[in-house]
């Protein structure tokens, strides 16, 4: 296996939709990295050229893809890329690269910087002068993007506390100060809906990922009606091209329909958020407030 790497062969199924691209661009494969390898591309279609999947998101040499904790160098401490005509320099925490549960709140994933995009592009009417919760954050890019976009006060929540610390030091580094002084984190697990009502009332609420465990649906949905009480609009990226990442949104968009209607859905790969098969949605909901 290792004379066949040396020799440029690809891993089986590496040429087909997103699988081609994991296999070619991601730089957390098993493999190591593949990015720029021709047999790869040699029998794709015009949408999984490299140019069109492997750069994405920036200079293949320099960023492959999302989420890139890994790459022939080894371990790989900070991602750079550019939004809103701003560069973002995020540092990750990836001692344990092996154990994705450990990794997933330290790291930059497509739907993050999906829903950050998203906001970027859409009417600054949604997010000026209101409260914004971030639930599930991570490295809080689409909070901060928030922030940026004018709105009043944001909370980007996690559960995990290593996670928020990078955020906080990110937005310390690259937001204006007038700006920086409305963001923050708290340390709040959106399963704990006791919790989550100390962040509430919300007008906006910001959710990229958390379509990999079916149990989290559940408790997403509570946490959505707690935070919206008096209405608000809510920004989701989700899904995947993982089998199990596109049947839980749709599940999660059916589980939500009595309380909240779709604004707005579409692929998030259709207005250039992520690469091509990503099988990412971005989703607009609003809060149909309830009759008493």
């Amino acid at each position: 296996e290792d004379a066949s790497r040396a020799q440029g062969v690809v891993p089986n199924g590496a040429g087909a939709y997103w699988t081609g691209y994991d296999e070619c661009c991601r730089c957390g494969n098993a493999a190591g990295n593949f990015s720029g390898l021709s047999p790869c591309w040699a029998s794709a279609g015009a949408n999984t050229s490299f140019r069109a999947c492997c750069t994405f998101y920036g200079d293949a040499t320099a960023l492959p893809s999302l989420p890139c904790w890994r790459d022939a160098g080894g371990l790989r401490r900070v991602i750079e890329l550019r939004l809103l005509g701003r560069q973002w320099n995020f540092k990750q925490s990836v001692s344990d690269a092996s154990n994705i549960h450990v990794v997933m709140p330290r790291v930059l994933w497509p739907t993050a910087y999906a829903l950050a995009a998203y906001l970027a592009q859409t009417s600054e009417r949604h997010l000026m002068g209101r409260h914004v919760v971030e639930l599930g954050c991570g490295l809080a890019f689409p909070a901060m993007v928030a922030s940026l976009l004018g709105a009043a006060q944001v909370i980007a929540s996690d559960s995990d506390r290593v996670g928020l610390r990078l955020a906080e030091a990110h937005a310390a580094r690259s937001l204006p100060d007038r700006v920086r002084d409305r963001f923050t984190t708290r340390c709040v697990d959106f399963r704990n809906i006791m919790a989550v009502a100390t962040l509430a009332p919300a007008d906006v609420v910001l959710c990229a990922g958390q379509m990999y465990d079916a149990t989290l649906l559940e408790p997403l949905l509570r946490a959505l009606l707690a935070l919206c009480a008096r209405g608000c609009l809510v920004f989701m990226a989700m899904g995947g091209a993982w089998p199990p990442g596109q049947s839980l949104a749709y599940e999660f968009l059916n589980m939500v329909a009595g309380a909240f209607s779709v604004q707005e859905a579409f692929r998030c790969e259709d207005r250039g958020f992520v690469h091509h098969f990503s099988g990412i949605g971005c989703v607009m909901l609003a809060y149909r407030r309830q009759k008493k």
